[in-house]
């Protein structure tokens, strides 16, 4: 991995150096090396049961070590530093995220648990606009938490704050159980969250200058995307 030297600058302003970590960061955390994919199976495996036991608590736990924020991360990053290679990794990690979760959850569910089981975590109505703006706020803050290290031990907090794999769970959940109605509610709120955080790491991600990283994101792309 590369290293910069750091050099302190206003929260609105991202130096050089900050921009080439976060670049780093983003990118080389999505690879096997980095075990990303680990993490992303343990806390499937804790969150599907938590789901199914309708415990808070352990549901919340699988989502502070659950890494789905990242390649969202990486690809708001790629669009506006205008890296095609960057988008394809971000996508192709993302992609793979989604059927990991669900088909880990929906073999989980088949093995484990009772036809009547219910999820209760998941509401049968949701309000768009209020799932939205949470992860909008959520993003705001993750993207700021990547590149600041001032901040970026509250990442683990933002993790929780916003929902991304409980409901990809609760998708294979459904699936398992054949309930189409929680399978749709459940797939609607990851996308609204994906898009809430999708939208404000882009704004944050062009307001910190990351625009004219285009040759820094393509290079971490081509050095870690193999490993």
């Amino acid at each position: 991995m590369l290293h910069f030297p750091h050099s302190h600058t206003s929260l609105l302003k991202a130096s050089r150096a900050e921009q080439g970590e976060a670049i780093e960061k983003l990118i080389s955390a999505t690879t096997f090396t980095k075990g990303y994919y680990l993490l992303l199976v343990l806390s499937v495996l804790i969150i599907t049961p938590g789901l199914l036991i309708d415990n808070v608590a352990v549901v919340i736990g699988g989502m502070v070590i659950a890494p789905v924020l990242i390649p969202i991360l990486s690809f708001a990053l790629s669009i506006v530093a205008r890296s095609w290679r960057g988008m394809m990794h971000s996508l192709t990690v993302l992609g793979a995220t989604i059927a990991i979760a669900i088909l880990l959850s929906y073999i989980t569910t088949r093995i484990t648990a009772e036809t009547q089981a219910q999820i209760l975590w998941i509401p049968a109505n949701i309000d768009p606009q209020l799932y939205f703006f949470i992860a909008f706020c959520s993003g705001i803050a993750a993207a700021f938490a990547w590149v600041k290290e001032d901040i970026a031990p509250t990442i683990a907090g933002i993790t929780i704050s916003v929902s991304l794999l409980p409901p990809l769970c609760a998708t294979g959940i459904a699936a398992g159980l054949g309930n189409l109605t929680l399978a749709r509610t459940s797939l609607q709120i990851f996308l609204l969250n994906v898009s809430g955080i999708l939208i404000a790491a882009v704004l944050v991600f062009i307001l910190l200058g990351f625009i004219r990283s285009q040759h820094a994101t393509e290079k971490a792309v081509q050095n870690h995307a193999g490993e």
